[in-house]
């Protein structure tokens, strides 16, 4: 080639003795909501780029090409698209027509640096940032980035292509280059091999947008009239001299839309928003875009379409997060240090119980609590050292929501949402803080870090090849981690000695839940009725006590329930009704994990709580009974004699047990005709 070419779509011809790859990196991103995992990925990919002493800005922008521009981008890749058995016939013949368009633009970053084709491929591993315009384009599971990083699988940017229909991104980039401002384009598509009609050559799944030069190397476009064409033609927000990335997805997915997009970034980098560090802007061309910062967090939320009761959630986040911003980091209180920092637990023992119970009635009270939790590291090679998370906890009675957040930075870990620790009205966020630049020492944001799964959305305790590499008992530590606000939770929430009222609440009913303690009653000699199970409240002397349960007499009622607590668990045993003088019937149980407040239980109940089919967790015993096990949650016991009993035990002692026992009446015989 003896002079440079204009832009063109380059498919490199696969040699027939080669060995073939298939692309299959989006697959760890598939368990999340488009929008999400588009927004999770071009909120790291700015972080990480971000400019020191700047505020990433992040605009996504619905655009439209207008036909008569379509062709220069379009019109050479779609015979390769038409050989795609995978993309819809519908999508492809789409882009002879105007072209919707998401633009998503960062600001406040380095940009894409470096050449298309390095010169020399491993040395620009080793230099990362400054040859990121590389691996964007041109590097799929390879990366080279810092493990202090909040990505660094080198996969997850395609999920940009993933949002289109035809599979298929653009990225301009303005970066510093030798002194001076260049801006730089290109093209992707990532397909399946394939041949086009009238020939015989295979070609690869990769597909690039860009130009040879004189040499026939392959370099990203960089003529200043292509790329202001470009700019103008995707309605690109990014003026002359803005660094930073812009990347074009034509045909985005339809599940991606303004509010789901805008309801992602609120609820995934809220607390980065709120630290003024991030502003996130969602709109259409041409019109006001919602604007998620510091200050206009509220108005924004105010004009998202939320689902369900997502607006009430996401408005106590954000006060917690405020108030953790305002005072709860000055205010933690350091707990010791684990006694065993090879297993590490958290203990009752560590904090005392006058302290636990003064901090229990602090949490009743409606205050806030903040925590820095020690954590030891023991990095291959060297010795142990410790780091530190941060809890900040609140408690709301009556509620029957846990929201327990975990967070990386400023990366929500979206998998262990309201699942670590159980306690209905519960709130709680957990960070790892990212260390100060400069600082070397091991830290918990690393050792979660290495923990984390391909789309960082869990921290892994199993099959992590690079926790495992890189740390001496790290998947400990992770758990360690994991279960450091469940047990804080179970020490403020349940002191020692006292009933777990999450649980007994449920289980000796009253009108209404109070947030106190209960414990069942102990027979007394002069008790008029040794099986009464009226709940006895501890109370001081300026709390009125609850009204007592609606009394029921037993000779109408078959069955009666008592509660069992344990430590490690507990459960409830069925027994007959004193009084009761009619023939036992078959009784249906039904149990799930709820709370006061809590509608449809039953239905919810997921096997990932318990399960009286599989598994041996719960314990269910019978004496006088037959028991059928029909469900996850539901058995039918069928006494034999009035002296009988059903036992089930195994439940968590943290979480509220909601049962309903019901007879099984006998069906009347249909009358002959």
């Amino acid at each position: 080639m003896s002079t440079s070419s204009g832009p063109q779509w380059w498919f490199r011809k696969v040699d027939p003795h080669a060995t073939h790859e298939y692309s299959n990196e989006v697959q760890f991103f598939t368990e999340q909501d488009a929008a999400d995992r588009l927004v999770r990925e071009t909120v790291q990919n700015a972080i990480d780029a971000e400019t020191s002493g700047e505020v990433v800005r992040l605009c996504f922008t619905f655009t439209t090409l207008r036909q008569a521009a379509a062709p220069k981008y379009f019109d050479a890749l779609r015979p390769h698209l038409r050989q795609q058995p995978k993309l819809s016939k519908e999508s492809v013949d789409d882009l002879e027509k105007d072209i919707p368009c998401l633009v998503i633009e960062d600001f406040g970053t380095t940009g894409l640096t470096g050449p298309l084709v390095p010169e020399d491929t491993m040395a620009a591993r080793a230099d990362e940032p400054g040859h990121r315009l590389h691996f964007f384009f041109m590097n799929f599971g390879i990366t080279a980035k810092q493990r202090d990083r909040l990505g660094s699988f080198g996969i997850g940017k395609m999920v940009f292509q993933d949002s289109s229909r035809i599979n298929t991104l653009f990225g301009l980039s303005t970066r510093d280059d030798h002194g001076g401002l260049v801006t730089v384009c290109a093209g992707l598509a990532r397909l399946e091999e394939h041949v086009l009609d009238g020939s015989r050559q295979l070609l690869d799944h990769t597909g690039l947008f860009a130009r040879f030069n004189k040499d026939g190397v392959l370099q990203a476009i960089d003529d200043t009239s292509l790329v202001e064409s470009f700019r103008q033609d995707f309605g690109l927000r990014r003026k002359a001299g803005d660094k930073g990335l812009s990347v074009v997805v034509p045909l985005p997915d339809r599940s991606v839309d303004q509010d789901r997009l805008t309801r992602s970034a609120a609820a995934h980098f809220f607390m980065r928003i709120l630290e003024g560090r991030l502003v996130i802007e969602v709109g259409r061309e041409g019109a006001e875009p919602v604007v998620l910062d510091r200050d206009r967090f509220d108005s924004a939320i105010d004009r998202i379409e939320w689902r369900g009761g997502e607006k009430e959630i996401i408005r106590k986040r954000i006060e917690l997060a405020r108030w953790i911003l305002a005072e709860g980091r000055e205010i933690a209180m350091e707990l010791p240090k684990p006694s065993e920092p090879k297993i590490p637990k958290i203990s009752r023992e560590a904090l005392g119980k006058d302290e636990c119970k003064r901090l229990y009635q602090e949490l009743y009270e409606g205050r806030r609590l903040a925590f820095r939790v020690p954590v030891p590291i023991e990095p291959k090679g060297q010795r142990l050292a410790w780091s530190a998370v941060s809890v900040f906890m609140e408690y709301e009675p009556g509620s029957d929501r846990c929201d327990d957040l975990y967070l990386r930075g400023g990366l929500t870990l979206i998998d262990h949402a309201g699942k670590q620790a159980r306690f209905p009205g519960l709130r709680s966020i957990l960070i790892a803080d990212r260390p100060e630049e400069g600082d070397e020492s091991p830290s918990a944001y690393a050792l979660l870090r290495a923990s984390e799964n391909v789309s960082h959305t869990r921290w892994s305790q199993r099959d992590v090849p690079r926790l495992t590499e890189e740390y001496d008992r790290g998947t400990k530590k992770v758990a360690y981690v994991l279960d450091v606000v469940r047990r804080l939770a179970d020490m403020l929430l349940t002191p020692e000695d006292e009933a777990d009222f999450f649980t007994l609440a449920t289980l000796l009913p009253r009108p209404e839940p109070s947030p106190l303690p209960v414990t069942p009653v102990e027979p007394q000699p002069d008790a008029p009725d040794e099986t009464d199970d009226t709940p006895v409240v501890d109370v001081d002397d300026e709390t009125t006590p609850p009204d007592p349960p609606d009394e029921i007499s037993p000779s109408k009622r078959q069955w009666i329930v008592r509660p069992i607590k344990r430590a490690e668990n507990c459960g409830i045993a069925v027994g007959p009704s004193p009084g009761f003088e009619g023939e036992p019937r078959p009784l249906r149980i039904l149990a799930a994990y709820g709370a006061p407040g809590r509608r449809n239980q039953f239905k919810k109940h997921s096997k990932e709580d318990f399960s009286f089919t599989d598994g041996d967790e719960i314990e269910i015993g019978a004496r006088n009974a037959e028991v059928s096990r029909l469900s996850h949650n539901l058995l039918v016991a069928t006494p034999s004699s009035r002296e009988y009993e059903v036992v089930l035990t195994g439940f968590s002692p943290h979480v509220a047990l909601d049962y309903q026992v019901s007879v099984i009446e006998p069906v009347a015989d249909e009358e002959e005709s």
